[in-house]
């Protein structure tokens, strides 16, 4: 076997990542408000199809002590996208969920997949904030802290045709009584028995 070149192996090595992801639920951040049925066609066909996705937009504020891409306190908008596929995806491609994003009129940008592709001109590779979901509960929190707060429009698909607005789930929080929230749901109301 041929000894590499001090050059070639000092290449090989930086082009090693430790990153794995080998997991079928995600919490993805993007820099920009996406277009949501781009984002969730574009990533709709791995892992064999999705199970259910949760898309919102949001607008932050830097600390003055923070500053990403522009001047410290700054706002920008970001989009947060939490999916769970039917199947494990498994790469160890740091920049798998990259995108490209262009920029429309309405300010909510297109979106394609930027493996293989270059960005053209006024395009924007995008490399997501990435968060691997660890179970049930770790799901729950990452609802509770980026896709349920108050005034934060989200979008999301529990099921193949059912969609949830932001305006059911607040009917639902608000509801005066348990039979109410099913109600508003379309859930069965059933008995709960205590067992002393």
């Amino acid at each position: 076997m041929p000894t590499l070149g001090r050059t070639q192996n000092i290449q090989r090595q930086q082009t090693r990542t430790n990153f794995r992801f080998a997991k079928n639920k995600i919490h993805l951040t993007y820099k920009f408000h996406l277009n949501v049925e781009q984002l969730v066609s574009t990533f709709g066909n791995l892992g064999n199809g999705i199970k259910w996705w949760s898309i919102a937009h949001e607008r932050g504020s830097h600390t003055p002590d923070e500053s990403v891409g522009g001047e410290p306190g700054q706002d920008y908008e970001h989009t947060h996208f939490a999916v769970e596929w039917k199947r494990r995806l498994d790469t160890c491609d740091p920049r798998y969920f990259d995108i490209i994003a262009t920029p429309t009129d309405t300010g909510i940008y297109n979106v394609r997949r930027s493996v293989g592709h270059t960005p053209a001109d006024g395009e924007h590779n995008v490399h997501p904030h990435l968060q691997q979901i660890n179970g049930d509960a770790h799901s729950a929190r990452i609802f509770d802290e980026y896709h349920h707060k108050e005034g934060v429009p989200f979008q999301s698909e529990t099921r193949p045709g059912q969609t949830v607005n932001a305006t059911i789930i607040e009917r639902i929080r608000n509801a005066s009584s348990l039979a109410e929230a099913c109600d508003i749901a379309g859930k069965q109301k059933k008995k709960i028995q205590k067992n002393i």
